[in-house]
This record gives C-alpha cells, sequence and structure tokens, in this order.
C-alpha cells in the first residue's frame, strides 16, 4: 500500500516537472518569436537573380516588376522605367501600361508590389498559380516573398550591415 502510493506521488511531481518544463519551453519560443525580429528599413527587388530595385518601406508605393524584361546584360535603370509609384503614374506599368489582370500578346510576365504601412505586399501577379499574392504582407527584416514563375524574390532588409562571422586573409 506505501509502495503504491509513493509511485502516485512520483507521478505527480513528474507531471509538474513535465508542466513546468512546458511552460519555460513556450515562454523561449515566444520570446524568440516576437522578441528577436528587427523591423526591415528597404525592400529589395531581384528578378532572375539581378536587382531590379530597392525601395524604402517608409515611402507609399506601388511597383511594377517586368520579369521579362530583366535580360542578362540589361541595366536595373532600364527594368525601373516602368515603375509606377504614388506620383501619379498609377495604371502605368511595365507590362506597356496594361491594366492589372490583363497580359500582353507576347506573353509578358509581371507582378506588382504595394509598400504601404511599412510592409510590402504582392497584390497582383500574372503567373498561374498566385502564391505570391496570397502570401501575407512582409515587414521583417530576412522575410521574403517569391514568385517562381515570374524569377521574382522580394526581400526585406535592414539598416545596418550585417556582423562578420569569421575574416579571412
Amino acid at each position: 500500500m506505501e509502495e503504491r502510493l509513493q509511485l502516485r506521488r512520483l507521478k505527480k511531481r513528474d507531471l509538474m516537472l513535465l508542466l513546468i518544463l512546458c511552460a519555460i519551453a513556450v515562454g523561449l519560443l515566444l520570446w524568440f518569436w516576437f522578441g528577436h525580429q528587427e523591423r526591415g528599413v528597404v525592400v529589395e527587388v531581384t528578378v532572375d537573380g539581378e536587382v531590379f530595385g530597392t525601395y524604402p518601406l517608409d515611402e507609399e508605393q506601388e511597383i511594377w516588376i517586368d520579369s521579362q524584361a530583366r535580360e542578362p546584360g540589361k541595366s536595373s535603370a532600364a527594368s525601373q522605367e516602368g515603375k509606377s509609384s504614388a506620383d501619379g503614374q498609377e495604371g502605368k506599368s511595365s507590362l506597356g501600361g496594361q491594366e492589372p489582370g490583363k497580359s500582353s500578346a507576347d506573353g509578358g510576365a509581371g507582378n506588382r508590389l504595394l509598400i504601404s504601412n511599412q510592409t510590402a505586399n504582392m497584390v497582383w501577379a500574372d503567373c498561374p498559380d498566385q502564391i505570391c499574392v496570397h502570401q501575407a504582407p512582409i515587414s521583417h527584416v530576412g522575410e521574403t516573398i517569391i514568385c517562381l514563375p515570374n524569377r521574382v524574390v522580394v526581400t526585406i532588409v535592414g539598416d545596418s550591415a550585417p556582423a562578420l562571422d569569421t575574416s579571412v586573409r
């Protein structure tokens, strides 16, 4: 009888220890998840591995990204000419001035990125799967939105330079 009572106490203590460890683990997870996220300063857009442009998160603007205009050897300034912003050029795009949802006769591909409230959100794409459009807006350093069919990558970048891991001579 005494042995059974001692076994029951051990089980209660084990359960309490397990609950305390779980609470500590959840607390550390929440601290890591919410405490270490640095707000981004700049959005970097790359098309087919080349930088298309960088845009500040504190300026509300709409960027048209023409993924077909980026060919190896073309300058990024030529690709940014179709960029639309809050300066009255809305509706114009590097897709030949077409409205969203209409693709050009030559099968042009593109995306529309909206920067507002210090977040970046892909609001339109002419790709078939629309995964990039359904992704939540991004605002923290390291977060990305990727459109694989159009080869577009949108990344949030911070203001500080990354710390060096090692130095090689």
